[in-house]
């Protein structure tokens, strides 16, 4: 099928598009991509929403597919379904007009669910900005954001919560009071988000109150605890992180499992061993995987 004729069909019938059909419109030159813009002006919200979900379902499929350009006019929808497959279209891209173009959609008036999801895909460019790859402007107004869209109460517990798992990566003194009030607030979303946080600053301050979380009752707690241990690298619990191994929470233990693999001591890979017979499939295979990794860490060069 010949581009045009894309074009057409878009308007005329999309079901009638077969999934190859799609891959035409992956690395749009300026003139492709205005014919194509366009087309989308014509075509109604139902099928533009159509479109940007097949391209998402493709770019997952095919990760040699580039449909960004796309995906960034998606976001200048109206329609939240758009904007939010659009966003997860963007995932990989590490572009300062992407990082822009999310700092602008974060001031729009958007339901909690999509603006903590623009919360969340504004923090990758806090690590790329810690390495030298996003400007110190651009890194500087996503922490005014983020310390804005936490510190106002008047925002959902759900943009607030991912704005302040975000600045986990800054691990400033202020970043640090955050975590410390939203830890001892009433609210048990928001202390989840908090014990996140923790970490992603990497930050061993927070252990001895991640270790006594490993007890909590709410296994979604446990589980962020083992996640943020893991994170920070602290090995001293590797012990008290194996006892969660038979945990009730099937999660808990596949957190436990994975961070084993990522510390790879010789008593986690032990235990790990123990794991491959498991009668749960997906604990043995959890367990295998943890497992290459430590032969990888082990011998990265397979020598």
């Amino acid at each position: 099928m010949l581009l045009d004729n894309l074009f057409t069909t878009l308007i005329e019938d999309i079901d009638s598009l077969e999934e190859s059909d799609y891959s035409l419109l992956s690395d749009l030159n300026d003139d492709e991509f205005n014919n194509f813009l366009a087309t989308w002006n014509i075509i109604d919200l139902e099928v533009q929403t159509k479109l940007v979900a097949n391209l998402y379902g493709l770019s997952e499929e095919n990760s040699d597919l580039n449909f960004e350009k796309i995906f960034k006019l998606g976001l200048q929808s109206i329609d939240e379904s758009i904007i939010y497959a659009s966003l997860e279209g963007l995932w990989e891209s590490e572009s300062h007009d992407t990082l822009r173009r999310l700092i602008r959609l974060a001031s729009r008036n958007l339901s909690p669910h999509v603006k903590g999801s623009v919360m969340t895909h504004i923090s990758r460019f806090i690590l790329l900005g810690h390495d030298g790859r996003i400007n110190k402007m651009m890194l500087d107004n996503i922490h005014q954001l983020l310390k804005a869209s936490y510190s106002n109460m008047d925002e959902p517990t759900e943009i607030r919560r991912r704005a302040l798992e975000s600045l986990g990566y800054f691990d400033d003194l202020e970043t640090q009071e955050y975590i410390k009030e939203a830890y001892t607030s009433n609210n048990p979303t928001l202390k989840v988000s908090s014990i996140y946080a923790m970490g992603k600053t990497c930050n061993e301050i927070w252990s001895p109150i991640l270790i006594e979380e490993l007890k909590n009752e709410d296994p979604e707690i446990r589980y962020e605890s083992v996640e943020a241990l893991v994170e920070i690298g602290e090995e001293t619990c590797v012990d008290l992180l194996m006892d969660l191994i038979s945990d009730e929470d099937q999660q808990v233990r596949l957190s436990v499992i994975a961070g084993m693999g990522k510390m790879g001591t010789l008593s986690s890979k032990e235990l790990l061993l123990t794991c491959l017979d498991d009668e749960d499939e997906e604990i043995a295979e959890a367990a295998s995987i943890a497992l290459e990794n430590i032969d990888f860490l082990e011998d990265p060069l397979g020598l």
